[in-house]
């Protein structure tokens, strides 16, 4: 049984993409694979737990990609429970296993390590790459430190919470430049050389997140800036349902603001997620939350402030709307009660972050290190301290010592 590639293509365009097994010998690849003589053109780097539900469309995929030249492939697994690794061993590939999730950050890494070519390319397990794509951010890296692709606008599942998350993530996508200080790393390119100087992506996140992002503001204080190129399009296979949509705005939203407290700073580049406006459409999202109960219930004239609000929030987000009410007219109003709690979860988030940073800085105020914490009477016991106890196990062990021999002596 192999896995064959069907598209199918509407109005010109390509608008759907199927798996078919098929009872037929295996088709030769598109791409001529690197021989452990030779060293590869590309080394593409697929990290993945439990991902058997996308794995084998990202893989076949990347194996009908065109102009890419030879290259080699390195799937991660990262701990999974399900058939992810038996999916791999179906593909010509290096599969290097983890028996405990140690998260995209550390797997990106490691399968860094393995890498034989100059250029590391990383996709996500989730991501299915056009014929065209790999090529595009592989030839960006002629004359950029590291290059990503874009979302194609139409994502793979449609149910209403998976089309909200990809919304928005195209939106994103949109306030993000050409040349930018954000890196993503769905579908990304990045000279090997650089991208161990940097020290790899964050290891300190062990979620999905934002460890690319905090990868190209390293790039960025170097005075490096990344490519982001609109005409390499992928589409995105994951899928949501609300209660875990919820979870992941929380954990984004909490690690994101993590990033920009450590930073010191409010935006990165006024680049993608981190675009100054999206704090304008916050404060309009919470102005409409809080101006309405109070016009019905204190006053009306709160009714005022709450119609500003109101509209502020609308007409900055229009586009999401719009862009949901093409699939169902009533996904526009689904769609603004749930950017609306998107909104409540992300403060939530974020002021969860800022509570755990002032925490940590409190507690690193009060800390009393070990040395200082000895005993004076032990240190008058002790005496003048021998040339070469330099360390606190040493000092510590020499007061007692003459402490005992002091009370022998009494």
């Amino acid at each position: 049984m192999t896995a064959a590639l069907e598209f199918r293509f509407a109005s010109g365009r390509l608008s759907e993409l199927q798996l078919a097994a098929e009872e037929t010998p295996p088709r030769p690849l598109r791409i001529p694979l690197a021989t452990p003589e030779q060293l590869p053109n590309a080394s593409i780097i697929v990290p993945v737990h439990n991902g058997e539900r996308t794995l084998q469309r990202c893989l076949t995929a990347i194996f009908a990609s065109e102009g890419i030249g030879e290259f080699e492939l390195i799937v991660v697994d990262d701990g999974s429970t399900d058939a992810t690794a038996a999916i791999a061993s179906n593909f010509p590939c290096k599969l290097i296993r983890f028996e405990h999730g140690r998260g995209p950050s550390f797997a990106r890494n490691r399968g860094a390590e393995e890498a034989r070519a100059a250029r590391v390319m990383f996709v996500d397990s989730d991501v299915v790459v056009r014929p065209e794509s790999l090529s595009l951010v592989f030839r960006a890296l002629d004359d950029s430190p590291a290059a990503f692709a874009t979302y194609d606008p139409e994502p793979l599942n449609k149910n209403f919470a998976t089309l909200l998350y990809h919304t928005l993530s195209c939106r994103s996508l949109q306030d993000t430049g050409e040349k930018t200080s954000v890196f993503y790393s769905y579908c990304a390119a990045i000279w090997k050389d650089l991208f161990f100087e940097l020290g790899g992506f964050d290891t300190g996140f062990t979620r999905a997140t934002f460890e690319d992002v905090e990868l190209g503001r390293q790039l960025a204080r170097r005075g490096l800036y990344v490519k982001h190129l609109r005409d390499a399009k992928v589409f995105h296979g994951v899928r949501y349902e609300l209660p875990n949509l919820a979870r992941a705005y929380f954990q984004k939203s909490y690690d994101l603001a993590q990033l920009l407290i450590s930073h010191g700073s409010i935006t990165f580049g006024d680049q993608g997620w981190t675009a100054r406006k999206n704090w304008a459409v916050l404060a309009s999202a919470w102005g409409t939350l809080i101006f309405g109960p109070l016009a019905l219930w204190v006053h009306p004239r709160w009714a005022v402030a709450w119609g500003l609000a109101a509209a502020s929030f609308l007409a900055s987000t229009a586009q999401v709307y719009k862009s949901m009410a093409r699939r169902r007219w009533f996904y526009y109003p689904l769609s603004v009660i749930g950017y609306l709690g998107i909104h409540c979860i992300a403060t939530l988030a974020m002021a969860a972050a800022a509570l755990h940073h002032v925490k940590k800085s409190f507690l690193s105020h009060v800390h009393v290190p070990v040395h200082r914490k000895i005993d004076q009477k032990m240190v008058e016991y002790a005496g003048p301290v021998p040339v070469g106890a330099v360390n606190v196990p040493s000092l510590q062990e020499n007061i007692l010592k003459r402490r005992k021999q002091a009370k022998s002596a009494a």
